[in-house]
Order: structure tokens, then C-alpha cells, then sequence
């Protein structure tokens, strides 16, 4: 990474970063961008952007929600232009909170910026200057402000004049340290900053820190710090799941649609009883838990089962979930890492075929014997059947970080919902995110079908969609031979041509206990919608 040299930034602001070193100046360049919004009918508008998060190929800027009240007028566009480096690329509005007035802008790639540290723990000794620092379409610019004694618990920030345009500006003392965020359009000349009566120490503001006014005069707000510290959440992050507010975590809010969610009964209770040992047995040992990785962080996890495919080394199939872009879903994330976890032992998985259109894959593993792979073909279970005896039916699924085998038990059930592929099959039976990819069988294990998830599009008044044995024969040939057949009840199998079917995938988010059940039912249905949709503060928003 290149160095900036203090007399490469603007000769305006030469005196202030002089005031630096090096390596502080270049952080503090690299941290903060411009966000620019347009128009048709209005001129564009822009803000500072100030760099949070870099990981799973997204970049996170967080800025002021007046951001937010502008995209609401409906004169701006979607799209976002991010300025920095010399460099243009298009962000999308991700997370927004009214209370505090923040807005998180996203970008689908990793950007060279650097991330500012956000620890609401941190306090900052008294210092005698801080830097607002903003940019401007590719402009950096810079203000230098002193911090004089007021009275006992409070100071004051001092600028020698008022700016304009330093919405979403950010705050650094002179050792690089992020300090507060800049919400105002014209900048005061004064703000008073409240010292900690209960440390003595002088704290600023963190990330969503924001203005109050007292008298006529502006006070920056601590409460409004509400970022937990990341590194009590570690385990989270690296799951890919979000990391609650502090608020959050005093509320008691619980992270719920995650792929380690347990469904049914736990191997060997409860619903495995229906089984009779040895069937159980070669059930538990037929059924892997799959997950995919970006870098070090789990892009997502569900479940499979060996098949008997071909002559070569073990297949998997499972659902093509473990591979499908979030932000293109007609197109999978290259480079992904692909772990199987069987009871105790791992493996390396490889991608060898996949439908988007039907969310079917098919991955190998080498170094691993398998006894009794499920025959597609060959299956004594057939559907009209089952369905006239109203026979007994299991959902079968394992975690990936616990190898934790689970099973739900239902019934054959008739109905449509909608989901845009048209050769789904329903049951009864009710699973999990991790149950993904599992099996659908019969009390003799028999297998039936594959299932997805059903929290979509009305399947949960429905039942749990599968994919029929015989429907899944058709779609695995095509894969190998590329030959168009025909489904079981009519309509012939293709491949990933548009308009591909949607396969919507609730994401995780955070439940509050307190909640009625009418309010869960409709953060349910938001979520179902497929929509991209924020949850703060026990309250859900559909981002549109």
C-alpha cells in the first residue's frame, strides 16, 4: 500500500496535516469518501462518507440520515455515486435509524479505504485540537478546531469560521482517532463536548453521535453511541451474521434465522424412534452438513446427502443456496471454499454442477468412503401413493458447526404458493435454515425429495417445499448430459436462461422477546418478501 506524502494533499490544508504524521494523514485520507446523489430535477447533493466495515466483497460508509430524507422526497436515485481516490463507484442505501440520524451506504466490492475503529468503550484523554475531515467529489478538505475549557463537565470545539457542506464530515484528534460525525449542513463555529462525570476522563461522541441544541447552542450527544464493541462479537462476524447495537444487547434481542437454528428432535430421540435402528442409522450416516466460505468468513451452511451419481469420487447434493450471489441471484460468488462436515470429521468439498433456476447442486469430496449413497433411481416411494395413505414423512437436517443431526416429522400436503418454480411439492414437515438441502423420507427411509426453505412467499401456511425423487433424477441428468427431458408432471427441464426462479432467503436478524406475535408474524412476512429489509431496535424497515 503507497504511503501519502503530506505534500501530496491539498495545498488548503497544508497547515493541518502538516500537523500529522504520514502515516496518520494517509489513514485519515483513505477513511473518508464523497456520496454524491442525483437528480433529474435538482441539482446533485453531496455528503462525506466515512468508511466502517470491509469484508464478504461489501464496503460500508456510514453518514448523516439526511442522506435518508432526501432519497424519501423521491427526486434522487437509487444509486449512489462514490467518489474517492479518483475513483468512481456505484453504493446502494443499506441500513438507516431515525432516532440517531445515521444512514449506511454499501458498496458490492472491497474498496482500498481504511476502516475507522468504532470501540464505545473508548475515551479519549483531553487533547487541544481535533480535525473535522470531509471530501467533496474528489476533493479532500480539512478544518482545524480548539477544544477550550468551559466550566467543570463541559468544553468547547472552537472553528475559525463556519463551513458549508460538511454533512457527514468526521471528527479525528491527531493521533488518527475517530471521534464523531458531523450532522449539521452549515458547521458551527462552536459546539460544547460534556466531559464523563462517571470516569473523569473526557469522552467525545462515537459513530452516531449528533447535535442537540440548548439555549442556542450545540452539544454533541454521547448517549447516542450505540455500536457494541466488535470484538466481543467475533464468533458473529465470522459467521457472517450482524453484529447487534448496545441497545440491543440490553433489550435482550435474540439473533434468529441463522443456520444453526435447531428444528425437530436431536439423533437419537423423539421422531427417530419412528425408525427402525438400522434404517436411522444409515440415514445419520448418508447426511452432511455443507458450508461455504469468502476468505475466513461463512458465506452460508445448510445440508446434503450422498448420492449415487456417477463412478467417480462421492457426490453431494444440496441446495445451490451454498453458492448463489445475495446481490445477483442469477449468478453464484466465485472463489468460494466449500467445508463438509461429517459427525466429527471434515472434508474439502469441490463445486462440480449447479441450477440456480431449480437451487440444486452437486459437490464432491475426495478421501471419504461412502457405504450406502441414496439411489435416486431406484425408490419403492411413490408420491400419489404416500399421499392416499397419508403416510408419515421426515425432514432430516445436520448443523455444520455441531454436526448436530435433527429430523422433523409431517405429512404429504397439497398446494401452491408463490414461489416461481412450478415442480415444488409440499409437506408438512417444519425445518430451519439448516435443514436446507436435507432429505424428505419415509419411515423407511426411503427418499422422496430434497427441501428448501419455507418462510417465503406463503409456504409457511402451505408447508415446507421439496423437490420430488423423480423430478430430481431429471434435473441431475441434465446437469451431466445437458439432454432436455421432461418433468414428472409435465414441462421439460433447461438450464440457467432468464427469467431465472426466485429463491428468496430470509436473512438473520435480531428478535425482541417483547414482541407480539402479530408483530413477529409481520417482520416474517417483510422478511419472506425477498425484499432487503434492516432490524434495530426492535423494529423492521423494507429497504426498496
Amino acid at each position: 500500500m503507497d504511503r501519502v506524502s503530506l505534500t501530496d494533499l491539498p495545498g488548503d490544508n497544508q497547515d493541518i496535516w502538516s500537523q500529522l504524521s504520514e502515516d496518520v494523514a494517509s489513514n485519515l485520507r483513505r477513511s473518508v469518501v464523497s456520496l454524491v446523489l442525483k437528480s433529474a430535477r435538482r441539482t446533485p447533493f453531496a455528503f462525506s462518507g466515512i468508511a466502517i466495515e470491509r469484508q464478504n466483497n461489501v464496503t460500508k460508509f456510514v453518514t448523516t440520515g439526511v442522506l435518508v430524507t432526501l432519497f424519501q422526497t423521491g427526486e434522487f436515485e437509487e444509486k449512489i455515486n462514490v467518489h474517492y481516490e479518483g475513483n468512481v463507484t456505484t453504493g446502494y442505501l443499506d441500513k438507516w435509524d431515525s432516532d440517531f440520524q445515521l444512514a449506511i451506504v454499501k458498496v458490492l466490492c472491497l474498496l482500498d479505504v481504511d476502516c475507522i475503529c468504532l470501540n464505545p468503550a473508548m475515551e479519549f484523554k483531553p487533547c487541544k485540537q481535533l480535525i473535522a475531515v470531509g471530501r467533496v467529489l474528489d476533493k479532500l478538505i480539512a478544518a482545524s478546531g480548539k477544544i477550550s475549557r468551559g466550566s467543570k463537565n463541559r468544553e468547547f470545539l472552537i472553528f475559525p469560521t463556519i463551513f458549508k457542506n460538511w454533512l457527514g464530515a468526521a471528527f479525528f484528534d491527531h493521533d488518527g482517532n475517530f471521534v464523531g460525525m458531523n450532522h449539521k449542513d452549515l458547521f458551527p463555529s462552536k459546539i460544547f463536548l460534556e466531559r464523563s462525570k462517571s470516569r473523569g476522563a473526557f469522552r467525545y461522541v462515537g459513530m452516531n453521535g449528533r447535535y442537540e441544541i440548548r439555549g442556542g447552542e450545540h452539544h454533541f450527544h454521547p448517549e447516542a453511541y450505540d455500536v457494541v464493541d466488535k470484538e466481543q462479537f467475533l464468533n458473529l462476524n465470522s459467521l457472517g451474521y450482524p453484529i447487534p447495537s448496545r441497545s440491543m444487547v440490553k433489550r435482550g434481542m435474540k439473533l434468529v434465522n441463522t443456520c444453526e437454528d435447531p428444528f425437530g428432535d436431536l439423533y437419537p430421540k423423539g421422531v427417530w424412534g419412528e425408525f427402525r435402528k438400522r434404517v436411522s442409522s444409515e440415514i445419520s450416516r448418508n447426511i452432511v452438513a455443507l458450508a461455504s466460505f469468502k476468505g475466513e468468513t461463512r458465506f452460508f451452511a445448510c445440508t446434503g446427502i450422498f448420492i449415487d451419481y456417477d463412478d467417480e469420487c462421492p457426490k453431494i447434493l444440496t441446495s445451490a443456496s451454498l453458492i448463489r450471489d445475495r446481490a445477483d441471484r442469477s449468478k453464484i460468488v466465485e472463489g468460494l471454499r466449500i467445508a463438509v462436515s461429517f459427525s466429527q470429521d471434515k472434508f474439502i468439498g469441490e463445486l462440480k454442477h449447479y441450477s440456480l433456476h431449480y437451487n440444486v447442486a452437486v459437490v464432491s469430496v475426495d478421501n471419504h468412503r461412502v457405504l450406502c449413497p441414496v439411489n435416486l433411481e431406484n425408490s419403492p416411494v411413490k408420491l400419489h401413493d404416500s399421499m392416499a395413505k397419508d403416510s408419515t414423512v421426515v425432514a432430516v437436517g445436520r448443523v455444520f458447526q455441531s454436526g448436530a443431526l435433527m429430523a422433523a416429522s409431517g405429512k404429504l400436503t397439497v398446494g401452491s404458493s408463490m414461489l416461481d418454480c412450478e415442480i415444488l411439492c409440499y409437506s408438512t414437515c417444519k425445518i430451519s435454515k439448516a435443514g436446507i438441502g436435507g432429505p424428505l423420507v419415509d419411515v423407511d427411509g426411503n427418499f422422496i425429495g430434497m427441501n428448501f426453505h419455507g418462510m417465503s412467499y406463503g409456504c409457511e401456511k402451505i408447508g415446507t417445499p421439496y423437490l420430488y425423487r423423480e423430478d430430481l433424477c431429471r434435473i441431475l441428468e441434465f446437469l451431466k448430459t445437458k439432454k432436455t427431458t421432461e418433468f414428472s408432471f409435465g414441462g421439460s427441464v433447461h438450464g440457467d436462461v432468464e427469467p431465472i426462479n426466485e429463491w428468496p432467503m430470509p436473512g438473520p436478524y435480531w428478535f425482541d422477546p417483547n414482541d407480539t406475535e402479530e408483530d413477529v408474524n409481520d417482520k416474517q412476512e417483510l422478511v419472506a418478501d425477498g425484499c432487503p429489509v434492516r432490524y434495530s431496535f426492535g423494529s423492521i424497515s423494507v429497504l426498496k
